[in-house]
């Protein structure tokens, strides 16, 4: 067995023990401060969505509202509180084996795409990384959309590498890629993104045109009965959610800095204006008032995009609960070594396509994606994980010494990707 295998379970048992101690941590704290979540908001949402879920209905707010988020999350959510009788810490503690199963998925995508030594190091580097223990464990859905979407990654990955149409292969991806959609919706246009790139690269247009569709046929089959749901329920057409108006509108209107402000939704339902409309109506009501901002004030729209990308790259987390001092400095301290590392793993990494868009794609994809929507540094962070592959290929390349104990190398080998 090579070194980095049997390194894999002491790694794995780092990344647990650190986030069982992250979620008691938060615990702690959310509790002496009278609070329910670290990060309120969506963390409620999501948390009343599963308790819901568990008594036969799917809605929040009132009025109810039955498509506004997609449902992956809260199913994760419901079975915790199942299984725990609805424990905050037994939830986190749960929290705690999906973010430790991720880190192990970051060593599945790096073996695949490089090697053994790369896929251990990128896999060490998110178990030890405070900001990932922690966000793991909070009512969030970042760890749990990186889990899929590094899955998914996988699938496409071995794709690229096939020779045929690997039916069962590209089914089960397209399965994968629901799965991450069902969590957040916006890696739905990843999809057909990474069909077309495996048949630019593929040397057999034919097979990969036929796994390139079944990949897409897996995908909407496993969304099919979402969107019937919701036309049963709604009575309209709705494939992901009736959320994507607002949220549009969250990012271009003419109050808006970059940041996530839904003031002027509770400040339109107290006038009125909202009055008589269901939730697919508002959807498009907010849908129309976004574009119709971008029409008519470009340079205010080109503006925010700009505003947005300074949010979507800070090296520190946005949100009021982690703008401390030490937690600024823990941020920077792995977001700055993980962004120059990365830059010189890409770098190195540029003639092999495939590894290149799967560890590099999803942070382009994510950062163009929030131009339009608001910018965040919780919707790049679950691209992290699998950017952490280039840092490593990186490091290894400038750290030859590491790459050659890692491979069990005699000490006078060629060293080096």
């Amino acid at each position: 067995m090579s070194r980095p295998r049997r390194l894999l379970p002491f790694v794995l048992l780092v990344a647990f023990v650190l986030r069982l101690v992250a979620a008691v941590a938060v615990e702690r704290v959310v509790t002496a401060a009278g609070r329910e979540f670290l990060v309120e908001g969506d963390a409620n949402g999501y948390w009343e969505l599963a308790r819901n879920l568990r008594h036969g209905s799917y809605s929040v707010y009132d009025p109810p509202r039955y498509a506004v988020r997609m449902p992956g999350f809260p199913l994760l959510l419901a079975f915790g509180q199942l299984t725990t009788g609805s424990s905050r810490l037994g939830v986190r503690l749960e929290l705690a084996l999906l973010g430790t199963l991720t880190c192990l998925l970051v060593y599945l995508l790096g073996r695949e795409v490089a090697d053994e030594a790369t896929a251990l190091v990128a896999a060490a580097a998110t178990a030890v990384s405070p900001v990932y223990a922690g966000l793991s464990v909070l009512v969030l859905s970042e760890t749990a959309f990186a889990a899929a979407m590094l899955a998914c990654l996988w699938g496409f990955a071995r794709l690229t590498r096939a020779d045929g149409p690997q039916p069962v292969l590209a089914i089960g991806t397209g399965l994968l890629a629901a799965a991450a959609i069902f969590v957040r919706p916006s890696w739905l246009l990843a999809v057909p993104a990474f069909v077309l790139i495996d048949l630019v690269l593929a040397a057999n247009r034919t097979a990969a045109v036929r796994r390139g569709g079944l990949v897409l046929l897996g995908t909407i089959v496993a969304i099919t009965p979402w969107a019937v749901r919701n036309g049963i329920v709604l009575g309209r057409f709705v494939p992901t959610t009736t959320w994507l108006g607002p949220t549009l509108y969250d990012g271009f209107n003419p109050d808006a800095d970059g940041t996530s402000d839904m003031r002027f939704y509770e400040n339109d339902r107290a006038a009125g204006r909202l009055d008589g409309l269901d939730e697919v109506e508002i959807d498009s009501l907010y849908r129309r008032r976004s574009w119709e901002f971008v029409r008519s004030s470009p340079s205010q729209a080109v503006a925010l995009a700009g505003r947005k990308q300074l949010r979507f790259w800070s090296p520190w987390l946005n949100a009021e609960a982690f703008r401390g001092p030490v937690a600024r400095v823990g941020m920077a301290a792995v977001t700055l070594p993980l962004f120059v590392l990365a830059g010189c793993g890409a770098w190195q990494l540029r003639r092999r396509p495939v590894a290149f868009w799967a560890t590099v794609g999803p942070l382009l994809y994510f950062a163009v994606l929030h131009c339009v929507f608001v910018g965040s540094v919780r919707y790049r962070v679950p691209a992290e994980y699998p950017l952490w592959i280039a840092a490593a290929f990186g490091l290894l390349h400038f750290w030859p010494a590491l790459r050659t104990w890692l491979d069990d190398r005699p000490p006078t080998a060629e060293a080096g990707p």
